[in-house]
């Protein structure tokens, strides 16, 4: 089979059996358009050759080469920034974007803290950004990016904490993990002893005896005095209609439920969560039931997870009935936010290829993280700026690279230095905030104006409220 016309495109991700597969499509006469960019090509690790697009010239003599180089996204200064960065590599087309959007704001370096700074930071500069516009910008404006996909936790942690709703892409959010939602299940479950669907969750994980019948059975109950699971388990009725093993363990359910509902009311929570840890025995199910390492992975997810709620209890002054009733309405909002389009983005750099954003905070630019220590010790640099030159060419009207003094790592605080990337950009269109000896991440005039929209913001609600 011969095609007249064949349009290719994101030539430079094509592979090897692609290309070969396009020839054979094409025919002698190469009657084909391919649209690549040699900047762009971000997955080696995956099978894709840029070296496809130098073999077109070879293949087709007569390949006519069109270079788009007028950009209609990012404004003049963060095309600066790209076009700097991605010169320090080797070109196989070369180019220079250009914009006629404007000089556009410097492109913000951030020097955070840590990584908990990082994604409170992050956070706050959304809502501070967005309270400012005058409600002309939507949380969809706005997208967190990142080398990896174990930073999207503590991202993760801080937009629940202020209530923003959120999407992860390009990996799972930390709050889907199985063994995070057995958790939030019992928090639920304390918060609001009629949650079903958090009942049925902890009552089976880990396995304690009640088994399905004994499930069909409450529910028949429950359906029929119009109650809860929970309710009808606390039902002497319903309990005698209900095998004997699976009574008892019920029972001893319940029983465990009703002693942390009176102790969450008054002990702090991060040791009230490590006493129900111990009590259900969850380290043991998840060693004994997961293959290989995955067990301690998911142990550690949840020792982060108890970590935040800890942490937050404390912040916050919560006892765990409270925290608990917060994770409940989390959990709501939650479920209502995937519903919704106008919700920040989390997104790996991989993921958001062939994307845009107003508002681009790229965070974790540190090295060992971005570049990857993986990537540079296997010579795969060029790739690692390729990558960091998509990050950067998301941004619509606003970047802001953030990197950590210290963060933990393998049990320990480690110090790393920032992105050779960020020495590698024009000095003059950046903004460099946070780091010792120089300017404060917020100015006082920008800390007058942040609590003059809070201000303003609160006023509005009250008005609202009347």
């Amino acid at each position: 089979m011969r095609l007249l016309h064949l349009l290719v495109d994101e030539c430079q991700d094509t592979n090897t059996c692609q290309y070969t597969l396009m020839k054979l499509l094409t025919g002698a006469e190469g009657r084909f358009t391919a649209v690549g960019d040699d900047d762009q090509s971000i997955y080696a690790w995956r099978g894709a050759n840029m070296e496809n697009l130098r073999l077109l010239q070879q293949d087709y003599p007569a390949l006519k080469i069109i270079k788009l180089e007028q950009n209609y996204r990012s404004s003049a200064r963060i095309l600066r920034v790209a076009n700097q960065v991605i010169a320090n590599n080797p070109k196989l087309f070369p180019k220079t974007l250009w914009s006629q959007y404007g000089e556009g704001e410097p492109v913000r370096i951030i020097a955070c803290q840590n990584e908990q700074h990082e994604a409170e930071y992050a956070t706050g500069s959304i809502i501070r950004r967005r309270n400012q516009s005058g409600g002309s910008l939507n949380y969809a404006d706005f997208a967190i990016l990142y080398r990896s996909n174990h930073q999207a936790r503590l991202f993760e942690e801080a937009l629940r904490s202020a209530h923003i709703p959120y999407r992860v892409s390009g990996g799972q959010s930390f709050f889907e993990k199985a063994e995070i939602k057995d958790i939030l299940a019992y928090l639920r479950l304390l918060a609001n002893p009629d949650d079903d669907p958090a009942f049925l969750r902890a009552a089976t994980t880990p396995k304690r005896g009640i088994g399905d019948a004994t499930l069909s059975s409450l529910n028949r109950y429950a359906a029929a005095a119009s109650c809860s699971l929970y309710a009808a388990a606390n039902t002497a009725e319903a309990l005698a209609q209900l095998p004997a093993a699976g009574r008892e363990a019920l029972r001893q359910f319940t029983a465990l439920m009703q002693n942390y509902q009176s102790s969450a009311q008054s002990e702090p929570a991060g040791s009230l969560i490590q006493e129900l840890l111990a009590d259900i025995r969850y380290e043991n199910y998840l060693l004994e039931h997961e293959e290989g390492k995955s067990g301690e992975i998911k142990w550690r997810n949840v020792q982060d997870l108890c970590a935040w709620l800890a942490r937050k209890g404390e912040q916050d002054g919560k006892t765990l009935i409270e925290l608990s009733q917060t994770i409940a309405l989390m959990n709501l909002l939650d479920s209502r936010s995937k519903e919704e389009t106008d919700t920040v983005t989390l997104s790996t750099l991989h993921a958001s290829k062939g994307l845009e954003y107003p508002h681009v905070i790229l965070a974790g630019c540190e090295e060992g993280l971005f570049p990857h220590a993986d990537s540079v010790e296997e010579g795969n640099l060029d790739e690692e700026r390729r990558l960091m030159y998509v990050g950067i060419t998301r941004a619509k009207h606003s970047l802001t690279l953030t990197h950590c003094v210290k963060r933990r790592r393998q049990g320990g605080w480690q110090f790393p230095e920032p992105s050779r990337f960020i020495d590698e950009m024009p000095q003059a269109d950046l903004k460099i905030l946070g780091r010792k000896g120089g300017e404060p991440i917020v100015s006082h005039e920008e800390g007058k104006a942040n609590l003059r929209s809070m201000l303003d913001m609160l006023n509005a609600k009250m008005g609202q409220g009347k």
